[in-house]
């Protein structure tokens, strides 16, 4: 992860979103393998800010947070308390209001494996996966998978997409949409 250029480095997402260093429009933060914790990404951007991982690294979160958040686009990253020196019961991905955010090819589980789970784990131990909230908000082509509630859209929201996504094995719903106006177009949801 670095300020611009390969010779100034921070050691995760995180430590940069506490730094509060400020984001321009259309930059591009390139996330090197690792494990970034529980960034908070906030800020109104005039047009897209990428948050990816560099080519073939793996990066995983324990959970992210999009706060009043405008034009950030998040791809490919790995997002599981499992990834963390320190599980517990979260929600994953939190889209709390804003507009025009995209979540992309994300992986997001409570654990991988959940063959020996019993029904009291399926209550007590699966996190949330995703809540979105706000407008025009993008979530296409993700991986959700060992979950209570899988994808919560919020009544509040409206005019947001949700394509591609594939949703297996959850305790709660696989889809909760709540919101007006919005597209749901080849999603698979199914418990194994």
């Amino acid at each position: 992860l670095t300020s611009g250029n390969m010779n100034v480095t921070f050691s995760s997402l995180r430590v940069v979103c506490l730094s509060q260093n400020g984001f321009a429009s259309d930059d591009v933060l390139v996330l090197l393998s690792g494990h970034h914790a529980r960034p908070f990404l906030r800020g109104v951007h005039s047009c897209m800010f990428f948050v990816l991982p560099d080519f073939g690294d793996l990066v995983t979160l324990k959970c992210l947070r999009i706060k009043s958040g405008c034009f950030w686009t998040v791809e490919g990253l790995e997002i599981s308390p499992e990834t963390s020196a320190a599980p517990e019961k979260a929600t994953l991905l939190m889209i709390e209001g804003g507009a025009d955010n995209v979540i992309r090819n994300c992986v997001l589980y409570t654990v991988r494996d959940t063959s020996n789970w019993t029904a009291q784990d399926w209550d007590q131990r699966a996190c949330d996966g995703i809540f979105v909230d706000g407008i025009r908000q993008v979530l296409e082509n993700n991986h959700l998978a060992n979950l209570n509630f899988a994808l919560s859209i919020v009544a509040g929201a409206s005019q947001g997409i949700f394509r591609g996504n594939l949703i297996e094995n959850f305790s709660g719903d696989g889809i909760r949409g709540l919101a007006d106006d919005c597209l749901y177009e080849g999603n698979v949801v199914k418990n194994l």
